[in-house]
């Protein structure tokens, strides 16, 4: 049977031909994430990825023609319909989310909070995997999709208290260098406290966040577990200060444990491993 290859078998144009749609797409990429942070404008755009203006206005063609970005006249640039099936799709293919969803919604009729679930990332953060707001009509800037550093949240520090000691630091420092990346991010708290601090979760089995994540909001999470004893996701109840009073935080604590666990037991997990 003749072979067919690919570009990198027709010589050198071959392997540029290849570089080059390689590039192509990751532009395009960045041009997406971009746009989901708020960069709108093609000037905006060219200034961030340092590419001609004329080649980010034909990328962003490709990309409203096929249903990826729309345009709204001076505003500028969104994210199109195309992306919204896709992220549905993919939320659906994540079976930890399609498993977690009754017993989340059943916190959320519970606690009337809002309730999150995250998952860690491979680069020190974690990932909002779903979110069910509350009912006491106010809204948090979290949103499904969104990574935040693992030691800034409830969230990651309930994984966090599930891994060995001498990983926190690492973790830790990680956080701290990205505390210049955000305006409004409050202070990290020094390492020395946020060790007892994790201490204190693990021996508890859950852990809390007391406005560490965004001003004026407190949370309780715990981790969930599949196999073993290192998390692989957690959940969390939020509300604002008045709503989510300190003592309220030692009342939810063994409830958001107790969902945690019923999340971990479809997974496949059991306390007596």
């Amino acid at each position: 049977m003749a072979h067919l290859g690919g570009p990198a078998d027709y010589g050198e144009f071959g392997k540029r031909t290849l570089m080059a749609g390689t590039q192509t797409l990751l532009r395009g990429l960045s041009i997406l994430e971009l746009v989901g942070d708020g960069v709108t404008s093609v000037k905006g755009l060219s200034d961030r990825l340092q590419v001609p203006r004329s080649t980010i206005t034909r990328m962003i063609h490709n990309l409203v023609t096929e249903g990826y970005l729309y345009h709204i006249p001076e505003k500028g640039y969104f994210l199109g319909a195309r992306l919204v099936d896709l992220g549905d799709r993919a939320r659906e293919q994540r079976p930890l989310a399609g498993i977690a969803r009754p017993f989340l919604e059943a916190l959320s009729a519970q606690v009337l909070d809002t309730i999150h679930l995250a998952v860690p990332t491979n680069d020190g953060a974690i990932i909002y995997l779903d979110k069910i707001n509350g009912s006491r009509g106010f809204q948090m800037r979290s949103r499904v999709g969104l990574t935040m550093p693992m030691a800034f949240t409830g969230l990651g520090k309930a994984i966090l208290m599930t891994m060995d000691e001498e990983e926190w630091k690492e973790f830790y420092d990680f956080t701290s260098s990205q505390t210049h990346l955000k305006e409004g991010w409050p202070e990290l708290k020094g390492y020395s406290e946020f060790f007892s601090d994790l201490s204190l979760s693990r021996e508890r089995g859950y852990t809390f966040d007391d406005e560490e994540n965004e001003i004026g909001i407190r949370c309780v999470a715990a981790p969930v577990f599949a196999d073993g004893n290192r998390a692989v996701a957690s959940i969390s109840i939020s509300s604002t200060l008045n709503f989510m009073p300190r003592e309220r935080i030692n009342l939810l604590g063994p409830v958001i444990v107790r969902c945690a666990q019923k999340i971990s037991r479809e997974l496949g997990w059991s306390n007596e491993k």
